[in-house]
């Protein structure tokens, strides 16, 4: 028999459990817009870095940071207007549903471009150091190397999130060549070393950590690569760290993506 529970013991967790109108609204703006949205955004190609949802009196702020790739600016630079549909699905009365559905006045949907935010001076260094594999690795890619140098110094400004970042790397592992798996470790790890390096204000990184599985250099074995800048801690209580992982399907076979991030407090 199993002992009773005691109410005395779980009234505190009853106390933090908030199920409010606020709450409820939260949760249905999460599942059924933002969710949608972000999944047409990245049929289109397009990264959503951060999503901002606030909720004051009767209006709502629903706030999309995203990234738009190289190739992405220069063919919408060509449009004045761009419609919001896609599929046959209208943006404009997906909103009016909602708002008729939450019995809400306003609904303020806005798309934050992080491009702009790319430091100019950063961004030319970390492309010195992509630009010394061009040849090799980037061979008719050099659209993805803009976007890797790119997305580093947004990582390394803090502006974008971890998965962001990890997602390109993966990216820039499935147009690579077996034979050059060797040269892509030495490119990681000296840009690694250049995000533990820099000495700005907004830099967050202390160490950071890449696992890389599967068959390597074209073996038939599975292996492991694992690349280390900065200090990884193995006791991680007290510490910052983000991990995240992700898998890479390529035409050599799928290969596993396992990132840390040692972060400032």
């Amino acid at each position: 028999m199993g002992q009773k529970s005691n109410i005395n013991s779980i009234r505190p967790f009853l106390n933090q459990t908030n199920l409010s109108n606020q709450n409820i609204t939260m949760n249905l703006l999460e599942i059924h817009f933002i969710r949608n949205f972000n999944f047409l955004l990245r049929l289109k190609g397009i990264q959503v870095s951060k999503t901002t949802l606030g909720l004051t009196n009767n209006k709502i702020f629903i706030y999309f940071h995203v990234f738009f790739g190289t190739q992405k600016v220069i063919k919408y630079r060509k449009y004045k207007d761009i419609p919001c549909i896609d599929n046959g699905i209208k943006i404009y009365t997906i909103l009016k549903k909602i708002s008729s559905f939450l019995n809400s006045a306003i609904i303020d949907v806005r798309i934050i471009n992080v491009n702009k935010q790319v430091e100019k001076t950063l961004a030319g260094q970390i492309f010195l150091i992509y630009k010394k594999y061009l040849n090799n690795l980037f061979d008719k890619k050099f659209y993805l190397c803009l976007d890797l140098a790119k997305i580093t110094v947004l990582f390394v400004s803090d502006k974008i999130k971890t998965a962001v970042f990890l997602d390109y790397v993966g990216r820039s592992f499935c147009s690579i060549h077996k034979k050059n798996h060797v040269r892509y470790f030495k490119l990681i790890s000296n840009v690694f070393n250049f995000i533990v390096s820099v000495n700005t204000n907004t830099n967050p990184v202390i160490g950071i950590k890449l696992q890389i599985s599967g068959k390597l250099k074209g073996k038939a074995m599975a292996s492991r690569q694992i690349i280390i800048c900065g200090s990884i801690p193995t006791q991680t209580i007290n510490k910052n760290i983000v991990f995240e992982k992700i898998h890479v399907y390529t035409t050599y076979g799928v290969f596993g993506f396992k990132l840390w991030v040692h972060k400032k407090h």
